[in-house]
């Protein structure tokens, strides 16, 4: 084996590893996007639950819809942050690819 057929090979095994890493980092996306719309959902099931739950723990059964509002605000903010959270996670990952593509090119 030459010395170019080797080098053209590595090429082509580090060109496959970026291209899989490009994939499972858009694989991950799609699934954080998907996790972000279940718990969008699952977050509306669960404030209707715990404003409910919060109006069952008053004195006779009375319901306090101020407690309600704090607890789904506080619920709603949670989940925003997580979903800023994981859009700058995938960015950071975007970024880190470019950087490993330019790398890699002038490597060539």
């Amino acid at each position: 084996m030459k010395i170019t057929e080797f080098t053209r090979d590595r090429q082509v095994i580090e060109l496959g590893a970026l291209g899989a890493i490009g994939g499972a980092i858009g694989g991950a996306a799609k699934a954080a996007g998907s996790a972000i719309a279940g718990g969008a959902k699952a977050v509306g099931g669960a404030l209707g639950q715990a404003a409910q739950a919060a109006a069952g723990t008053m004195g006779g059964g009375a319901e306090d819809p101020q407690a309600a509002a704090k607890i789904a605000a506080a619920n709603a903010m949670q989940m925003a942050e997580r979903k800023k959270q994981i859009q700058d996670d995938i960015k950071n990952k975007q970024q880190e690819i470019q950087n490993l593509q330019k790398e890699l090119a002038t490597i060539k």
